[in-house]
């Protein structure tokens, strides 16, 4: 696992990104993951290469954090936030905001929210 001072600055990157790119998820792909599967990182490969960004954060959230579940939750008033769910079973919101639907905003806002919590950690 990278040290806590790298993290942090990919997460300033992240949050100061305009769009998602391919260079930032594979550095966050290195930085989170250690040593993954050889398959999941052919997998999150294709998928950065597609653009699939929501996938993509989504297969690294799975490789970083394997005993945490990520939950989005619906409010009735149309946003979107973000959870981190560990074993036990509790929860807690990250707050960010999501734009239903578009890949690259999710993918990014997924890419904060595990590296948020990997800063915690």
């Amino acid at each position: 696992m990278t040290d806590r001072a790298t993290l942090n600055t990919l997460r300033e990157r992240v949050a100061d990104a305009a769009a998602p790119t391919r260079q930032l998820f594979v550095e966050a792909w290195a930085a989170c993951t250690g040593h993954p599967p050889p398959d999941a990182t052919d997998r999150f490969d294709v998928l950065v290469v597609g653009e699939a960004w929501a996938d993509a954060a989504l297969l690294l959230a799975a490789c970083a954090l394997p005993d945490e579940r990520l939950e989005v939750f619906w409010s009735a008033g149309g946003a979107n936030t973000l959870s981190l769910v560990g074993e036990s079973g509790a929860g807690r919101e990250t707050g960010v905001a999501v734009a239903a639907g578009y890949s690259g905003r999710i993918g990014l806002s997924l890419l904060a929210t595990v590296l948020d919590r990997l800063c915690d950690g």
